[in-house]
């Protein structure tokens, strides 16, 4: 029952307070409390559409794509079984998820879920960064599901070198111990804790493989990148790693780049890219240049001036089988002469469109040998193929779009009503069909303007 004359609190009503904005979708709150074991983006989707109980995929098409052209042309099954990966990366699907997430949940902790905080450090799609494949530790999905905790994955299994769990020694699986088959980026359903074809558990230990104390310091490594990602945004960049770089070779070899490279195992050309071209290294060459000095990556850049000092002069090579490195195609004088002859003879053949593959297939090559010694005709084999390719996709575009309006044309002319049944299967004799999206289109504007 409410009073005649109720109390009034002068001191509330002076407060400037504002609702904030309510979010279209509830707001999970981040697993992985302990140090470097922080959910990707990917797993906090899967779990945003379990929250709502929906399907991932689902969940993608109709509200994330429904205000966001970018995801809308993304809803086709490669991308969640394949391309989705770069979600976790620091790229283009990065930021654009990371945007579409937070502007839908009012989240503002994305971004240290994916590896954008070292958007100016590592290329984009340098080698050695994610894995091709989901991958996850069974002992840890064991130890969710018992728990009764939703079973996420880490941001540090995303990366194509972090291959054992530094919590239980197991090497990760990218197969599922019931059917044998990868898992999707994006699942259909969302339970991360099965398998998404068969719907067996993947906490499956039978897979076990012993793994290396070089695999174990390359995922402890990633942890402790993982860990101080908050701390390393805006501050890990190529400017600081070179100026690191620089300070260590003149500590450790007086300056000579050769010598350095020569006593961490790495080619001695290697540091000419970063030094002198302003080249961003891979993660396998950061780890490489870590290991070979004794540290974890975050204090190169957190800590790099009382490191160098209080460091051993002895260095450790790297062992080649963690990190692969492509050897420099050597030609000689007289070979590269005739190669860049070729070269300008394919360029400047109007007719010649065949792609790069093709290209340096009939040459003899391969496209790391023709990229590394001849960039600029590298680029412009692919730019002239791709116009040659956007050309034809252009001429076809218009012949399919002069048919359907022919057709349409031609039915109306011998008086009958060209209706979607019957110009459809005129255009099935010329194998199109009214399915596709844009010769429906032009079929609704050949009808509108008869109506007309």
């Amino acid at each position: 029952m409410w009073l005649h004359d109720p109390q009034t609190f002068p001191e509330l009503e002076s407060l400037d307070f504002t609702m904030p904005q309510r979010s279209r979708l509830y707001r999970p709150v981040p697993m992985g409390a302990e140090a470097g074991q922080i959910e990707g983006q990917l797993s906090y989707l899967v779990r945003l559409a379990r929250a709502h109980s929906v399907n991932p995929r689902r969940l993608v098409r109709t509200v994330f794509a429904s205000d966001n052209l970018a995801i809308r042309q993304l809803k086709y099954a490669g991308f969640f079984s394949r391309g989705a990966g770069t979600i976790n990366g620091l790229g283009k699907y990065a930021e654009l998820f990371q945007e579409e997430t937070g502007q839908l949940t009012g989240a503002c902790f994305l971004r240290h879920m994916s590896l954008l905080p070292l958007k100016e450090l590592l290329p984009p799609n340098g080698a050695g960064l994610l894995a091709p494949k989901p991958r996850w530790c069974p002992c840890c999905v064991g130890e969710m599901v018992e728990s009764g905790d939703d079973v996420y994955r880490p941001l540090a299994w995303s990366f194509d070198l972090y291959r054992v769990c530094v919590r239980h020694g197991m090497q990760l699986q990218d197969t599922c111990g019931h059917c044998g088959r990868h898992q999707p980026f994006i699942p259909r359903y969302p339970d991360l804790g099965r398998c998404d074809h068969c719907g067996g558990m993947l906490a499956n230990s039978e897979q076990q493989k012993s793994s290396s104390r070089l695999d174990l310091w390359a995922s402890k490594a990633i942890t402790n990148i993982v860990q101080h990602l908050p701390a390393l945004d805006g501050i890990a960049t190529v400017s600081r790693f070179v100026a690191f770089l620089k300070a260590a070779v003149a500590r450790f070899s007086d300056g000579n780049r050769a010598e350095f490279c020569e006593r961490i195992g790495m080619p001695p050309w290697a540091l000419k890219g970063w030094l002198s071209d302003g080249e961003r290294p891979t993660l396998p060459q950061l780890l490489s240049v870590c290991y070979g000095l004794g540290i974890m990556p975050s204090k190169l850049f957190l800590e790099p001036e009382d490191i160098l000092p209080s460091m051993r002069d002895s260095l450790r090579p790297v062992p080649e089988k963690l990190f692969g490195r492509a050897e420099r195609p050597m030609l000689s004088v007289r070979a590269r002469r005739k190669l860049a002859k070729d070269l300008d003879a394919i360029i400047n053949n109007p007719e010649d469109v065949r792609s790069l593959p093709v290209v340096v297939k009939s040459l003899g090559f391969t496209q790391f040998c023709l990229k590394y010694w001849f960039p600029v005709a590298y680029a412009s084999i692919q730019d002239k193929h791709e116009s040659a390719r956007k050309l034809r996709m252009a001429i076809r575009a218009q012949s399919e779009r002069d048919a359907v309006v022919s057709v349409v044309r031609l039915m109306r002319e011998r008086g009958e009503y060209p209706s979607r049944r019957k110009v459809n299967t005129e255009l099935l004799k010329q194998k199109m069909s009214l399915i596709r999206p844009e010769l429906m289109q032009i079929y609704r504007q050949a009808i509108a303007g008869i109506q007309e």
